[in-house]
């Protein structure tokens, strides 16, 4: 397993370090409530991931530049899922989940609205796109079956009301691409 942290991080609860003697007394002294968050600096959050055997290091934007990706405005936006591809259309913007998380993190969750938000992408310049895959049909966007299933339900978003192949149908007859 591996994460890269970035430099920005600052704000995480304190049951990320569990058991950490050090976390443990500091929270103890600064509080009578379990239930409160430590402000971690991100050497502390980079030290309990280590602990837990996860490989981690605090990154900057300057050591990152000779990893990054030339992104054609006019590519597929689509999902980050790692699916690699000598398609130079790929070259696109990316998010997790494509399509959808712009839905989602709008509360959007009919095709209409679907439909709305692809055409939105396309009239910036991208070209907007979901996935599924061979085994998982459209449910194999990790993305989409997290939100569908209702992994989201804690953090106040609402479920689509729609499945993966209607969504998908959607996106595509509003211009998008599977």
């Amino acid at each position: 397993m591996g994460c890269t942290l970035s430099s920005q991080a600052n704000n995480v609860s304190d049951k990320v370090l569990g058991s950490n003697p050090a976390s443990k007394a500091k929270n103890q002294s600064n509080t009578s409530s379990s239930t409160s968050s430590a402000s971690l600096t991100p050497d502390q959050i980079v030290a309990a991931l280590q602990e837990r055997g996860w490989q981690a290091e605090i990154v900057t934007e300057f050591s990152l530049l000779n990893e990054m990706v030339d992104v054609d405005p006019q590519g597929i936006l689509k999902c980050v899922d790692g699916r690699g591809s000598d398609n130079t259309q790929f070259c696109g913007p990316k998010m997790p989940g494509g399509i959808y998380a712009i839905a989602h993190n709008r509360g959007v969750t009919t095709l209409e609205g679907l439909k709305q938000i692809t055409k939105e992408v396309a009239s910036k310049g991208h070209l907007p796109s979901v996935h599924g895959d061979h085994s998982s049909d459209m449910l194999g966007c990790g993305f989409f079956k997290l939100w569908v299933t209702g992994r989201f339900d804690d953090m106040g978003y609402p479920r689509p009301q729609f499945d993966a192949d209607q969504g998908a149908k959607a996106v595509e007859n509003a211009g998008g691409v599977i």
